[in-house]
């Protein structure tokens, strides 16, 4: 992942963040978000690229899996900002 066309370990640029946190019981991705699309629409315009930032974000997927720990989201998507882009999965 990284820059788009960018191969190889020498040239590719991977970022990962993770963040952990006690949950509220009752907690749910789906009811505190909504349908997998619409968390990723939301995520992408009001966090990622908001209007006035000069960045460009689009979907290419989002979509919900059931694991062990509950329901996770993924959402792949292409990130334009300053001339770079880039290709992101957000889980």
């Amino acid at each position: 992942f990284g820059p788009i066309g960018m191969k190889g370990p020498e040239t590719a640029k991977e970022n990962v963040s993770v963040v952990k946190s006690t949950l509220e019981p009752g907690f749910s991705l789906r009811g505190t978000l909504g349908e997998p699309f619409a968390a990723a629409e939301k995520l992408l315009t009001e966090a990622i690229a908001p209007k006035g930032s000069n960045r460009e974000a689009t979907l290419i997927s989002a979509e919900s899996q059931n694991k062990k720990i509950g329901e996770i989201y993924e959402f792949e998507y292409t990130l334009n900002a300053n001339r770079i882009n880039v290709r992101n999965i957000c889980v």
